[in-house]
């Protein structure tokens, strides 16, 4: 079976060269493989030699990448760090705006995340299935929403 070979021309890409038909067959050799043939060779008398432009080194493999480290810095040596704020999630803001004194209407939840009315109904019965006491209640035609005092179900 024919294999290809990767080889490394300097200061261009990296090209790939298939033997020819004929050479595939041979048993590989360390000889460098013309990648091109310059026709000026070609017609060269005896005795010329042959310009080495065309002449290119075949490597199987890739020349490896050297591989650095950043340098240790001693902790000590490092400035003081605060630590992160905790991440402010989706659930948490919902669950803030839940814990208010009036709660919230489906208004409020839509208005403040941007999510359409299905979506906030979807995210109260996710919070009622993870434990949360969810208290519904209706005034002047408005549904209002709010988790009881800490409680979890």
């Amino acid at each position: 079976m024919a294999r290809t070979r990767k080889i490394q021309i300097p200061a261009t890409k990296t090209i790939v060269v298939r033997p020819p038909a004929a050479a595939r067959a041979a048993p590989a050799t360390s000889e460098p493989i013309r990648a091109t043939t310059p026709k000026r060779a070609r017609t060269r008398s005896p005795g010329v030699p042959a310009p080495t432009h065309g002449i290119v080194e075949a490597s199987v493999r890739a020349p490896q990448r050297v591989r650095t480290t950043a340098p240790v810095i001693p902790a000590e040596l490092l400035p003081a760090r605060e630590p992160a704020p905790a991440p402010t999630t989706k659930t948490a803001r919902l669950i803030a705006l839940l814990q208010s004194e009036p709660g919230a209407s489906i208004t409020d939840i839509v208005t403040a995340f941007g999510w359409l009315p299905h979506s906030a109904r979807a995210a109260l019965t996710g919070l009622r299935k993870r434990g949360h006491a969810i208290v519904r209640s209706s005034s002047d035609g408005t549904t209002r929403y709010r988790i009881a005092d800490g409680e979890k179900a």
